[in-house]
């Protein structure tokens, strides 16, 4: 009755007597959030499934045990026992816990007058919006802690998290500006170990560096990998990960690697895999074509041919790492009169079949540098 008491003083509508602070879960249908608990014996608690504003229940009616962790406590309830179990100290939450009567207010007066414990210091924090919508575990809206460690390191999450203040709303997509993110973090990291001389801006970004650690802070720049060419990479060689070592070393994304780096290079190498099947776009997925058909031969133009063989020679001179090597293209077709654009699909077309594909000097570096000389080769020969 204490409880009940508690969150009554800030309802429009009182609890029932017969309220109770346990949501059981459905042994029929499964559903946590359309039982209501109206009883108790001993371990168990009685309960029917009549539904919530957003689902229907199915009406079984049954008992849960809840020492067997058939149901959870509410979550007005729950919020605060934790705080006494775990000894929390600090908790951020959402701004709508921190109104007057919502979740962080009665839960500071039940952890005290119930648990006997003391509330955390509160920092609210804006909406958190996913892909546009405001992330709401209550209608689904919602990406879990899973979910992100299976395309996203941990270090990211927390730069997401601190790269802003508490009360700016922030927003996240899996998609394309997860790409953005990656670029973004790497960058900050490229910042923190340089020599540069710093001003405001900079030592702020070092500070949201070093929060964003996980473990302990690095006392050299872990050698990483650029998730865009990550994404690339993971489709040229499959599950073939000693060949993905092969390829980033030859690239200079790796020298002289430790174990550590080799582990953290692997780490985003698979998770730009499981990127690549959830959530890339269409044009980023790709098979590489076997062999170059006929048909695809006879679409190039004079001058797209010319420019591949160009390139072709240029690649047997040089080794170019993907940011010259995507300039580099531009060059080329300015060289042999050709419009930059109608080079990128003919490299696409020669190598995926389509005019669109990943960027070019990605692609193009994550293949076998022969491989990709004999196609450009093969391709401008009429």
């Amino acid at each position: 009755g204490e409880i009940r008491e508690i969150l009554n003083k800030y309802r429009d509508k009182p609890l029932p007597e017969d309220w109770l602070p346990y949501d059981p879960l459905c042994e029929n249908c499964g559903r946590i959030s359309t039982t209501r608990a109206y009883g108790w014996s001993g371990d168990y608690v009685k309960y029917v499934c009549e539904g919530c504003d957003y689902v229907g229940g199915c009406g079984h009616e049954g008992k849960a045990d809840y020492t067997k962790g058939e149901g959870k406590l509410t979550w007005r309830v729950e919020w605060p026992a934790r705080w006494k179990l775990l000894g929390v100290t600090c908790e951020p939450f959402g701004k709508d816990h921190a109104v007057r009567g919502g979740s962080y207010e009665t839960g500071k007066e039940i952890v005290e007058k119930i648990f006997g414990g003391k509330a955390p210091y509160p920092i609210p924090y804006e909406w958190v919006s996913l892909s546009g919508k405001r992330m709401s575990s209550s209608k689904g809206v919602v990406f879990t802690l899973s979910q992100w460690l299976s395309i996203a390191e941990p270090e990211l999450l927390r730069y997401f998290i601190f790269r802003s203040k508490a009360m700016k709303s922030k927003s996240f997509d899996p998609g394309l500006p997860l790409l953005d993110l990656y670029d973004e973090y790497d960058r900050v990291e490229e910042l923190y170990f340089s020599k540069a001389e710093e001003g405001k801006r900079e030592r702020q970004l070092s500070r949201i560096y070093e929060l964003s650690q996980v473990e302990r802070i690095p006392t050299t720049k872990p050698q990483r990998v650029p998730f865009r060419f990550a994404a690339v990479l993971s489709q040229v060689v499959g599950g073939r990960e000693e060949r993905g070592l092969e390829i980033m070393q030859r690239k200079g994304f790796l020298v002289q690697p430790t174990e550590e780096d080799i582990q953290r290079a692997l780490g985003r190498l698979r998770r730009a895999r499981r990127w690549v099947e959830e959530y890339a776009p269409d044009w980023m997925r790709f098979k590489v074509l076997e062999v170059l058909p006929e048909e695809v031969k006879g679409r190039l133009t004079e001058g797209q041919r010319k420019g591949l063989s160009r390139l072709a020679s240029d690649l047997r001179e040089r080794e170019y790492d993907p940011v010259a090597l995507h300039n580099r293209v531009y060059e080329v077709a300015k060289e042999v009169g050709a419009d930059p654009p109608e080079l990128f699909k003919a490299i696409y077309l020669v190598f995926i079949g389509r005019e669109e594909g990943p960027r070019v000097g990605n692609f193009l570096s994550a293949m076998e540098r022969e491989f990709v000389i004999s196609r450009l080769e093969e391709a401008s020969r009429i």
